[in-house]
């Protein structure tokens, strides 16, 4: 920007101030739908046998807070522990195997996850790569209330193909 200042050049200059703005504008729209995006994620990863994990370890550094670790006890304790956890686990993916509605439902929320992850990115990217004829599209939909800046689930905010700019513009 000092160079084209120096060169007197405000045409370059001014572009280059529209840019940064139009930036700044993509990234008011761009930081609900990450924040969602990471939530999804998230959301996603929190699996049952995620909490069994999670409810070994804590309870296993249990054990270790209270006693020493090379003692018989210690090792005793964790071991049941490990056994006990191990057989969760396996009752939780014998459940799967065996029960169909268990297993439909599992999967049903498995891929409601999916599809939210891949709405929330394909609007991710659709801001992105909006001209700046798109980003203030976007603007006026938002003071229109058409477009909702709280991302949340079940609220196709960009991923429709009536507003989808990087595969429209």
């Amino acid at each position: 920007m000092a160079l084209y200042a120096e060169q007197a050049d405000f045409e370059k200059m001014q572009k280059l101030l529209d840019g940064e703005e139009i930036t700044k504008k993509k990234n008011s729209f761009l930081q609900p739908i990450y924040r969602d995006l990471k939530t999804t994620i998230r959301h996603m990863t929190f699996t049952h046998e995620y909490k069994l994990l999670r409810e070994y370890v804590r309870n296993r550094q249990l054990i270790l807070d209270a006693l020493p670790a090379e003692s018989s006890k210690a090792k005793e304790g964790l071991d049941k522990l490990q056994k006990s956890y191990a057989q969760l686990i396996i009752n939780h993916k014998n459940k799967m195997k065996n029960d169909g509605s268990y297993k439909l439902k599992e999967m049903s929320t498995k891929l409601e996850g999916i599809y939210k992850l891949f709405d929330f990115w394909q609007s991710y990217i659709d801001v992105i790569y909006a001209p700046e004829a798109g980003v203030h599209m976007l603007e006026t939909m938002k003071k229109e209330g058409l477009y909702s800046q709280n991302a949340s689930y079940g609220v196709d905010h960009l991923g429709s193909d009536e507003w989808s700019f990087s595969r429209k513009m």
